[in-house]
Parts: structure tokens; C-alpha cells; sequence
């Protein structure tokens, strides 16, 4: 009989709790928000607005077929909504996870972001979008050189070793960001749960 005063003042106590949080606008999850930089001085690129207001990050590999999927299915619509309009930027980090492909051209991309940033979009997207077509050609050095002679690139530039190595520029991601898998898209450096719901990366945005 003596503990059920006890058991009543805590269910009020607990009560009290949650309805002053609900008054105080208190959130009782927790959201983390990242750093989507996690090296010093990184050179970036961006599509879009820089001065934006709103950043959509996504962590991708050049061999992943999900990560082709959502650079022809999510972000056109994201680029036609979001960041044409000046209201998002987008940015995204080449991760090597996969194979040797994924890290010859985690290197190529470092050097275009470097010295060709202007044509940078244009080129990773060709090369993504040339994935998984050819029939073992993609991803291989001749691969890269003829796109290189296909840009017009300077070869000696594009081949050169990079300022970072590509697997510390993933491992420092992987455990700055948690990127566990790719693709992982990140909006104002919150990780969207559902990297192919418009729906969820537009409800970040406009918060």
C-alpha cells in the first residue's frame, strides 16, 4: 500500500515533464547536425549559389549504381526547384568504397575540382552517367585520358598525385559525417533518412 503514493507522484512528475516540454517548444529527439567539411582548407565546388541559404551535400561513389540513380532521378528536380532558383546550393564528395574505378576517378575528381572546377559538374556527371555502359571500358586509365582529351584537359595536370589522398579524404568523412553507405545525402548538415524521398530532403530545406 506505501508505494503507490510513490508510483502516482512520479507518473505526475513525469507528466509535468513532457507537457512543459510540449509549452516550451522543447524538441525531445534529438537531431545531429554535422560538419560536411571535416578537412582543413578543402578546396569545393558548388552547384548553384554559393551564398545560398540552404547547402543539399551528397557523399557519393563513382561505381555506385544508387548513386547514379539519384543524380538522374532526385537531384534534376532539386537542381530545377532549389538551386536554379538560388534558394539551395548542392555539393557533393567523391568516396572510395567500391573498387579501383572508385579510386582512380576519387583522384581524377580531386584534380577537377583543383584545376577545372568551372567544367566540374559537367564532367562528373558525364561520367557518372557513363557508368555501368561500357562494358569494362569505364572507369579504367584510358577511361579517364580520353575523357581528358575529350575536355580538352591537360593530361600531365589531371594524372597528377593529389594534395590528399582519396581514402583519407573517405575515412575522414566516413567518421566526420558517420557516412555508412552511398549514397548519403546531408541537408543544412542533417542526414536526410531517405536519401530518394524528395518529400524529406525538401522538408529540411524549408525549415
Amino acid at each position: 500500500m506505501k508505494k503507490k503514493p510513490l508510483i502516482i507522484i512520479g507518473s505526475v512528475f513525469a507528466i509535468v515533464v513532457i507537457v512543459a516540454a510540449v509549452l516550451l517548444g522543447i524538441n525531445t529527439t534529438s537531431v545531429d547536425q554535422v560538419n560536411t567539411t571535416p578537412i582543413d582548407d578543402q578546396k569545393m565546388v558548388y552547384l548553384g549559389e554559393e551564398d545560398a541559404a540552404n547547402e543539399i551535400f551528397l557523399a557519393f561513389d563513382y561505381s555506385c549504381p544508387a548513386c547514379k540513380n539519384w543524380m538522374s532521378e532526385v537531384l534534376p528536380e532539386l537542381e530545377q526547384k532549389y538551386i536554379e532558383t538560388g534558394e539551395a546550393k548542392f555539393r557533393m564528395q567523391s568516396m572510395v568504397y567500391l573498387n579501383d574505378a572508385s579510386l582512380r576517378l576519387s583522384k581524377f575528381d580531386q584534380n577537377l575540382i583543383h584545376y577545372n572546377k568551372e567544367e566540374y559538374y559537367e564532367i562528373a556527371r558525364r561520367i557518372i552517367s557513363d557508368s555501368q555502359s561500357q562494358d569494362g571500358a569505364w572507369g579504367t586509365e584510358q577511361y579517364i585520358k580520353d575523357i581528358i582529351s575529350e575536355y580538352g584537359l591537360d593530361q600531365e595536370t589531371m594524372l597528377q598525385d593529389n594534395e590528399v589522398d582519396p581514402i583519407n579524404v573517405t575515412r575522414k568523412y566516413t567518421r566526420g559525417l558517420e557516412v555508412e553507405s552511398v549514397p548519403s545525402v546531408f541537408v543544412n548538415g542533417i542526414k536526410v533518412d531517405e536519401p530518394f524521398s524528395i518529400k524529406k530532403i525538401e522538408s529540411l530545406i524549408n525549415e
